[in-house]
């Protein structure tokens, strides 16, 4: 029901032209020739307007002339916005610059003031001396004379009721509005400016919007509960009500905006988009695209710290959140961007040849940052991005930031097509800038490519670090060379680590090598260049290169590695991979030292934690391997548990706080730079598989020292945790309650997790302190049964590749095993129940309690044979419970069942052992490391036709596949064949076997079969250097070449 009160109106005619003229003045139709319209649907003047509604209110006609003539007076000052002067301008934001434009003719404006002043008091009604009051004062703003204003808007009573004036209802109350904006101006404008009080004023206007009775701002999507039917939008024409609430609005954002007041600035800005919801698309749109800039830059900084609350009110107006504040915060961000879709879809069009759509380019770069905080919010950014390339031509800046967020959805071939488009744009450009530029990216490389160059970075370029003097602007046409390095850096690492295409990857980055050389880069940018070759280099030594090229390669890689140790020596990463890169050429001494350099520098860095451990077994150091992975493992959990909260947007000590609230434009009205999102954790798998992979390193190391009984009772606990974190839908609850532990028992004490901060000193596993074991112990040690043989190498030597190869046998070989008795039926992608606490398959049953007295291998403490749980009866029949995994997880699983199994065969227990291979071959069928392993087992239980069957299907997984290759070449020794083991053998030692010693020995034992024995020793010496460098796991099965 309308509020536009009849006041004195006389009958039906009075209410028609009272709410008639209440709808000019809302609507602000003060240069419509026809504003009204007669009870029929006649046309009405402005002037026969006035006078019908005298004639039956008997209504002031003087007050509301005047009124129409100041506001079509400061309307026409705008040579920009139809709506008059918008607070948006180009030097609207700078602190204390903001100025309105003079009137070019101020007469009819001085003319309505004198007409005012004028009318005597006695003959107004009391609402008609507020609004004469009001007017006159507008009058005085639209003049320039603020301080008068003020003094005019200082004796107004605003405690009066402000539906009430010269016209009642909506009319009056656009009128306070224009006047508390019109105050906030003055504040502003004055002589003695006082922003602080413009900024109540401002507030003060919106406040006014609850006395409507149609209100303008309806409430946000991400303020309502689900399947709220959305409410349609207000149909009155409010265009007066919304220049000076946009006015207000936007000013008290830019006062606010200077100060720290972040919360303050987000409210304001929230209330601003609400209300902006219904307005007309192209309603002051540069106000709009600046408004729209700024909320996305306080959404950006008011990302939620875990546990935080949802600030109250929400709005100015009110309004509460029904969500948490991570979920409050995620659902308002994706409503922004589609707000700011529809925003620049209306606003902007696609640019003439040679510029670019600058709304929607900025817009682009900040939606861009948000998966930096959200990682949810990437497919949502993407969708953006892919939308602004429909809006302007090429941009260089949108198809950058489309090269780094397409890998993280795992789109590979389309991140890699985005790449390479982006190269070719920014080469042509530049090109096109600079004719004699020499950038290219080559297309034949050589492997002198590889070596060092001269590169101007080794300087400092200054005293902060910082290479170039100035950035392009963000709209030019050229990325900086910043930008085009990283951004090759990305690409390279895109084809070397997703796609597999070292080759690719050296090209690109070669020319990232290039644009340091030629260009003007930090020296951090210089170091991470080098480290880039350096680990492209070395993964091209071990994929690409042969007996010839691999020494060279991996001495580039190092070289290029060290340099970039030089140019950073802060950054523990660089550190990291030349530890690698000199693990990988058994250079054992030098890699020690580098991966004490990276603790030192991040001693909460686990894979150089497990690194170091890896390097002590190569140098002989057991005791200081265990407890490198026991700090490892204890420093993973103490920075899981310090996630789990802010996984779970639940509360946390240690968790990352809010960062602390600093302004959001500069004193020159420009956006202050975002402060950087604190780097996302790797994701909840990669965090998973880093801890997994220590563990089974240390599981293997406890075998070493303290035999296979003892290591398998750590590896059940590997499966129970395993299984736990695994479950789909669970996790959340189990890390309320805290039910999950990577705590390893330590067999000769632990070293304990420090906080970040105070650094372990790696130099306390040194050789120096720590007892060192041989090798191997005593044969006669009860610890281990049976002593370690070559084959085992073929349980750990391939690093798992993410596409299966096509087998050219059955998929199953038919494992004899009881265990496959009753199993028939279960399908390889379904999970086995062995991995629950609570069920035991009956099968496992079978075998547990067969005349063998075999052990079951069900990985938990109630079924542990360990833990005294022999005879018991047969376990319930599993219950129907399905535990996704995803495939990643599942290979991990295969090789937690693999390395059970070989623990099971050294300690004699082979039919365990099978029943751990046929788990593995379970979850991955198409790893050769399954079928390695049953041929191993085949050899113990002495089935040599059977292990020639496994190790052949290894080979036929991959053809160069070390541990099946070494397999099959022993078998043919024993069956006579020892020229086609010598081929099989000599072909495998030049390419992936370089490395291998068991290939070296097995070479060497064919040549003494062929009376080749000066070759038999040469094969003989390299195994045994081999051997003496060699880690407990091969590396790239442990960890990765490229760290996070």
């Amino acid at each position: 029901m309308s509020r536009l009160g009849v006041g004195s109106a006389a009958g039906t005619k009075g209410t028609h032209y009272n709410a008639n003229l209440g709808s000019a003045l809302v609507r602000g139709a003060w240069t419509e020739t026809n504003p009204g319209a007669t009870p029929g649907g006649g046309a009405l003047s402005w002037s026969e307007l006035l006078r019908k509604w005298a004639k039956h209110t008997g209504g002031n006609t003087e007050v509301v002339g005047a009124l129409r003539s100041i506001a079509a007076a400061d309307l026409r000052r705008s040579t920009r916005d139809a709506d008059g002067p918008d607070g948006a301008g180009d030097d609207a934001w700078r602190l204390g610059a903001w100025s309105r434009h003079p009137l070019s003719s101020p007469e009819e404006v001085k003319t309505a003031l004198q007409g005012l002043t004028a009318l005597s008091p006695t003959k107004l009604t009391e609402t008609e001396r507020r609004s004469v009051a009001l007017t006159s004062a507008y009058a005085l703003y639209v003049l320039a004379d603020y301080d008068s204003a003020l003094s005019a808007y200082g004796s107004f009573d605003w405690a009066s009721d402000p539906t009430e004036g010269v016209v009642p209802g909506d009319a009056a109350v656009v009128e306070r509005v224009r006047a508390r904006a019109v105050q906030g101006m003055c504040y502003e404008l004055a002589s003695r400016p006082d922003t602080s009080l413009a900024l109540q004023s401002y507030i003060e206007a919106v406040r006014l919007l609850d006395k409507l009775s149609v209100h303008p701002l309806t409430t946000p999507t991400y303020l309502q509960a689900p399947n709220t039917p959305k409410p349609p939008p207000p149909a009155a024409d409010q265009r007066e009500l919304m220049r000076y609430i946009s006015t207000a609005l936007t000013r008290a954002a830019v006062i606010a905006a200077h100060t720290s007041e972040s919360q303050l600035t987000l409210r304001i800005l929230r209330t601003y988009h609400a209300v902006a919801a219904g307005w007309p698309p192209t309603f002051r749109a540069r106000q709009r695209q600046r408004m729209l800039n700024l909320y996305l830059a306080a959404l950006f900084e008011a990302f939620p710290p875990a546990g935080a609350t949802v600030p109250e009110p929400y709005l100015l107006t009110g309004g509460v959140a029904n969500r948490t504040a991570r979920a409050t915060w995620h659902a308002e961000v994706a409503e922004a961007f589609r707000y700011g879709q529809r925003l620049l879809d209306n606003t902007t069009s696609f640019p003439e040849a040679g510029k670019l759509n600058a709304p929607v380019i900025e817009f682009a770069n900040q939606v861009s940052m948000f998966p930096d905080h959200e990682q949810r919010l990437t497919l949502d950014a993407i969708t953006v991005l892919w939308w602004a390339t429909n809006l302007t031509f090429q941009s260089q800046l949108i198809l950058r930031r489309l090269t780094c967020l397409l890998p993280t959805t795992g789109d590979y071939a389309e991140a890699r097509r985005v790449f390479e488009l982006y190269v070719e744009t920014v080469l042509k450009a530049r090109q096109a800038e600079n004719p004699e530029s020499t950038l290219a990216l080559q297309r034949q490389l050589t492997i002198e490519d590889g070596e060092l160059a001269d590169n101007p970075n080794d300087e400092p370029i200054d005293a902060n670090g910082h290479g170039e003097s100035k950035d392009p602007t963000l709209y030019g046409q050229m990325d900086s060379d910043t930008d085009f390095v990283s951004t090759l850096l990305v690409g390279s690492r895109l084809l070397l680590t997703d796609l597999g295409h070292a080759k690719e990857a050296w090209r690109y980055a070669t020319l990232a090598g290039d644009v340091v050389r030629q260009g003007s880069v930090s020296r951090k940018f210089a170091a991470l260049v080098e480290e880039n070759k350096g680990v492209v280099r070395l993964v091209m030594s071990g994929k690409d290169a042969d007996r010839v090229e691999r020494p060279k390669y991996q001495a580039q890689a190092i070289n290029h590695l060290r340099r970039a140790t030089m140019l950073d020596p802060s950054s523990a990463r660089a550190f990291y991979h030349l530890a690698y890169a000199e693990a990988s050429a058994r250079s054992i001494q030098p890699a020690l030292q580098a991966v004490r350099e990276a603790l030192e520098l991040d001693d909460h860095s686990v894979p150089s934690w497990h690194l170091l451990a890896l390097l002590l077994t190569a140098s002989g150091d057991w005791e200081g391997a265990l407890k490198a992975c026991q700090t490892g493992v204890a420093l993973w959990e103490a920075d899981d548990e310090a996630l789990a909260a802010d996984d779970g947007d639940l509360p946390t000590v240690n968790g990352h706080g809010a960062a602390p609230p600093h302004p959001l434009l500069s004193p020159e009205g420009s956006l202050v730079p975002p402060t950087p999102a604190r780097v996302p954790p790797s994701s909840r798998f990669r965090r998973l598989e880093t801890v997994i992979q220590l563990r089974m390193t240390l599981n293997v190391v406890t075998e070493k020292l303290h035999g296979p009984d003892i290591a398998l009772e750590q590896q059940q606990e590997l499966f129970l945790f395993f299984s736990q974190r695994t479950e789909k839908g669970e996790r959340a609850e189990r890390r309320r309650s805290g039910t999950i532990s990577t705590r390893v028992p330590s067999m000769r004490g632990s070293i304990r997790a420090t906080p970040r901060g105070s650094p372990v000193p790696v130099s306390g596993l040194s050789p120096a302190e720590v007892t060192v074991q041989p090798p191997s112990p005593p044969r006669g040690s009860p610890a281990q049964k049976s002593p370690v043989t070559p084959h085992d190498y073929a349980v750990e030597d391939e690093p798992r590749r993410l596409h299966h190869k096509k087998s050219l046998l059955p998929k199953h070989l038919h494992v004899p095993s009881v265990a496959r008795a009753n199993s028939h039926s279960r399908s390889a992608s379904m999970p086995s129940s062995t991995l629950r606490p609570d069920v035991v398959p009956r099968s496992r049953a079978a075998s547990a309690t067969s005349g063998s007295g075999a052990p079951s291998i069900a990985p938990t403490a109630v079924h542990s044979h360990y833990a005294g749980a022999g005879g018991r009866g047969p376990p319930p029949p599993p219950l129907k419970q399905v535990v996704r995994r995803s495939p990643e997880e599942e290979r991990v699983l295969s090789d937690m069942w693999l390395m059970s199994a070989a623990s099971f065969r050294r300690s004699g227990n082979l039919e365990q052992s099978l029943v751990a291979i046929e788990e593995a071959e379970t979850r991955d069928p198409e790893n050769p490391a399954v079928w390695a392993q049953l041929g191993l087992w085949n050899c113990a239980a002495g089935k040599a036709e059977d292990a020639q069957a496994a190790f052949t299907k290894s080979l036929l997984l991959r053809p160069d596949y070390p541990p099946g290759a070494v397999g099959v070449a022993r078998l043919h020794v024993e069956a006579g064949a020892v020229d086609l083991a010598h081929s099989l053998l000599s072909q495998l030692v030049q390419d992936r076997g370089w490395d291998v010693p068991e290939a070296w020995f097995a070479l060497a034992k064919v040549c003494e079969r062929q009376d080749r024995h000066a070759r038999a020793r040469e094969c003989l010496l390299y195994a045994l250097q081999l051997e003496c460098t060699r880690t407990c796991r091969a590396l790239p099965d442990a960890l990765p070449r490229w760290s996070e």
